[in-house]
């Protein structure tokens, strides 16, 4: 770009406005997604005269993924059934030395920080992650662990997990269920044969967890601290050993949106009044900005969806929340971390809303709020209310969970196969955990919470599905698809569609004949 007539050498040209607008559109990864890693698709090309598959122009890289440490390279697994396999190629043999730059600048330590790869979109809500794994024989180095871990939730780099939950199986069988590298809930395997493949699932279902190997769960944990994280990519994680991947699925959860949109704290449609500074801040924050409320501060945030996240490392504060001009509900929130989420919100009729909140005491921090964009629970013919009454239970010190009162309704739950239950299914919007061995449940008329045993609950999830309701086929029933019925379901006419939709599991617990 030059201010004289063609330039310094007298070439430049004239631009046309227009000229170099990208044609790629700026949209999320679309779930479901699946890769199978052998790119079978692709076709064959010529590069300086020598024909080039689509792995070796890349030079084994695989699609959209990010390597953070380690070395994640598309191999020939050998193996006929497998195929190309993703491999973890980074071993105790040929690690690499790190350079402590901001230390005493020495290059002569050994690597220490996991091997982990990212892969997906930061604005992905509630999904279900799969994987095949198989585990190096070869054990170079008894002092260093071997592991694999799938993660979810990942928005910024931090612990060795990467990602703000994640699943951790081991040669041994052993498993750890990890919230910010800290565990959660782990367990033994018994009988586990660490030289066969085997198929790990993360499910991230609002703040629910549910682990899975080889379609058994493991666990379902209910992260009910101030911090949780309610949205971002996948990530793998491994040992320093030459671990195998294979068949990633990433799928929404059936009847919840698995996808939403940033909307930046100083986004032009949000207005703030009173004691509220905007911050300038670093990298790991939303398009590097925060807004810093202090008592008697009020942000308005106009937005379309069925429900949202506000999220940013914020001190402990009390806040009147308040949407559509329904009466404010009073809340405490924090102290969250970087990207954590501090308030978030379900339920709601799709369309356009406004949030209100405003702060009674201490300082909250906006970072910014994902807007839900998708279908929440996938039910037909039960109209909610645009304004409903708020209803909420939270513990001191625990996360404000928030949920939205329907009106009365007897919709048809709508199953996972494509049949109609042919009994309605009385509903009601409930808390998830309120302790070891309870479920909080709304009273219908005035969301007052009665407390029904955990093992009850399960119970009833585990009767099978409602009378009436047309069967799936076996190979349904089970908790991961395999690539070939995510592709199916990518066929649909929208990921939206595929999202839309419950499993009966998620219907049983309200149904009544």
């Amino acid at each position: 770009m030059s201010s004289l007539d063609r330039g310094i050498h007298r070439s430049a040209e004239e631009h046309t406005p227009g000229e170099y607008t990208p044609k790629a559109g700026n949209a999320p990864l679309a779930l479901p997604y699946s890769d199978d890693f052998e790119y079978a698709g692709y076709p064959t090309e010529n590069v300086n005269g020598v024909d080039m598959t689509y792995l070796e122009r890349r030079g084994g890289t695989p699609r959209y993924t990010a390597d953070q440490n380690g070395a994640f390279e598309v191999v020939g697994s050998g193996d006929g059934k497998h195929g190309n396999v993703l491999q973890q190629r980074i071993h105790a043999d040929n690690r690499g030395y790190t350079w402590n730059v901001w230390g005493d600048g020495s290059q002569n330590r050994l690597s220490t920080a996991t091997p982990a790869t990212i892969l997906g979109d930061h604005t992905w809500a509630d999904y279900r992650a799969s994987i095949d794994v198989r585990f190096d024989p070869d054990v170079r180095n008894p002092a260093l662990p071997n592991f694999a871990g799938l993660g979810v939730r990942q928005v910024v780099t931090q612990g060795s997990d990467l990602a703000a939950y994640a699943l951790r199986l081991s040669p041994t069988g052993a498993w750890q269920l990890r919230k910010l590298d800290t565990v959660v809930a782990s367990g033994i395997i018994t009988d586990f044969d660490p030289a066969t493949w085997h198929r790990i699932s993360l499910e991230a279902k609002e703040n629910q967890l549910t682990a899975a190997v080889d379609g058994s769960e493991l666990t379902t944990w209910t992260d009910s601290a101030p911090n949780t994280v309610m949205a971002g990519r996948i990530a793998l994680t491994s040992g320093y050993y030459q671990n195998t991947w294979d068949n990633l699925s990433v799928v929404p959860v059936e009847g919840h949106a698995w996808r939403s949109d940033k909307l930046d704290d100083t986004a032009r449609d949000i207005a703030y009044t009173g004691a509220a500074q905007f911050q300038q801040s670093g990298f790991a924050n939303y398009n590097r900005t925060l807004h810093v409320l202090s008592q008697g501060a009020t942000l308005t945030a106009p937005f379309q969806g069925t429900g949202l996240n506000i999220f940013g490392a914020t001190a402990r504060a009390t806040l009147d929340v308040a949407v559509d001009g329904a009466p404010a509900q009073r809340i405490t929130v924090g102290a969250t971390g970087t990207r954590q989420t501090s308030y978030w919100l379900r339920g709601l009729t799709p369309g356009p809303h406004t949030l209100t909140v405003t702060v009674v005491s201490g300082t909250f921090t906006i970072d910014g709020i994902d807007v839900l964009t998708g279908p929440e629970w996938g039910l037909v013919g039960c109209q909610r209310s645009a304004r409903p009454e708020m209803w909420r239970r939270y513990s001191p010190g625990d996360m404000p969970v928030w949920r939205l009162k329907t009106t009365p309704c007897t919709p048809r739950p709508r199953t996972t196969y494509g049949g109609w239950s042919r009994t309605p299914a009385s509903w009601h919007p409930r808390t998830r955990s309120t302790g070891d061995d309870e479920e909080q449940q709304p009273d219908a008329e005035n969301g007052a919470g009665a407390a029904v045993p955990r093992t009850q609950d399960r119970a009833r999830r585990a009767r099978g599905p409602t009378a009436g309701a047309r069967n799936p086929p076996a190979e349904e029933q089970v908790l991961d698809r395999r690539p070939d019925r995510v592709a199916a379901a990518a066929d649909l006419d929208s990921a939206a569609a595929h999202a839309s939709v419950l499993h009966p599991a998620d219907v049983l617990p309200h149904a009544s004949a």
